[in-house]
């Protein structure tokens, strides 16, 4: 965990000296900030590029985002460790990163993306919220499996799989 690692741990692991350590990030708690924005910003766009592309379904969309924030996730599974470490542990005097306007964000975009695939007749009349927390508990299960039991890793294949079975 965060509380347990020591700065002498962490620049033994990074192969730096503290002074480097120290010169770029300050202390321990800088560069735990630093991890949080380089994965927020990957997340921004992320998000940014899937909902930007004209022309698509809503259901193309929801399905871009999803393959988006997995191939993030995928690339950044350390990071997603210590975050989900930190989230769901006991305190550790970690500085404060704003995880729920993260999560928000992305429940949001999907409720707007579902409700203009209602409006438009490409979902069946359906709450976009129950559709949101369908697709978000899809994705967060497929994430969840590659943390914790990476012998049912879910693959990108069987998420649209899952994905498929939800929309239809």
């Amino acid at each position: 965990g965060y509380a347990a690692t020591s700065v002498r741990e962490i620049v033994e692991g990074a192969r730096v000296t503290k002074p480097v350590l120290y010169y770029y990030f300050r202390n321990k708690a800088g560069l735990y900030i630093e991890i949080w924005k380089s994965v927020e910003q990957q997340f921004q766009a992320t998000l940014t590029a899937s909902l930007s592309e004209p022309g698509k379904t809503a259901r193309e969309r929801i399905t871009a985002l999803c393959l988006g924030v997995f191939d993030l996730f995928l690339q950044n599974q350390p990071a997603v460790r210590l975050m989900n470490a930190i989230f769901w542990g006991p305190p550790q005097g970690v500085p404060a990163i704003d995880l729920e306007t993260f999560h928000r964000r992305i429940e949001q975009e999907m409720i707007g993306i579902a409700q203009r695939g209602i409006e438009s007749g490409e979902f069946r009349a359906a709450d976009p919220e129950d559709i949101t927390l369908g697709v978000l508990g899809i994705l967060q299960l497929a994430m969840d499996l590659q943390l914790i039991h990476p012998e049912r890793v879910l693959t990108r294949e069987r998420l649209l799989k899952l994905l498929d079975v939800l929309f239809t």
